[in-house]
């Protein structure tokens, strides 16, 4: 745990902003998707008249993948990344990468949040199917976790 709070501290630890950053960018790629193909090229998804509707569309399967491949490519390469901590360490080489997943899906849930106020912003109503995005989170990150 004391890992992850690094991580999360440490990633943009000499910018400006620094841990605000974690939160900034995605809610940056949320405002930016919305926005963008909302209101300057103006594309709707057919049936919807809903100016939101194709950001909305965007997002909802860009946010994940983010969190995927962002988690994917660290886990890959975090034993050369951490080498000068790991051989301190006496510690389970199997379970160490789970400090990033941990970070990971705190920057993932923090995104989720933004994108849900959005939702409700934009007055979308929920569904009960969204009881399922844990679960499918989970099955996600075990997925990245288990490559």
């Amino acid at each position: 745990m004391e890992f992850a709070k690094r991580d999360l501290t440490e990633r943009y630890s000499g910018s400006l902003l620094g841990f605000a950053w974690n939160f900034i960018f995605p809610l940056a790629n949320i405002i930016v998707y919305t926005f963008i193909f909302s209101s300057i090229m103006g594309a709707r998804l057919p049936g919807s008249s809903d100016v939101f509707s194709y950001g909305v569309y965007i997002c909802a399967g860009i946010l994940p993948w983010t969190a995927f491949a962002s988690m994917f490519t660290r886990i890959s390469t975090i034993f050369p990344d951490k080498r000068h901590i790991l051989t301190k360490l006496n510690t389970n080489l199997r379970y160490f990468p789970l400090y990033i997943v941990i970070s990971e899906s705190v920057i993932f849930a923090g995104t989720m949040v933004f994108f849900f106020l959005f939702l409700i912003y934009a007055g979308y109503q929920f569904s009960w199917l969204l009881v399922f995005v844990p679960v499918i989170y989970f099955i996600q990150v075990l997925f990245a976790y288990s490559l």
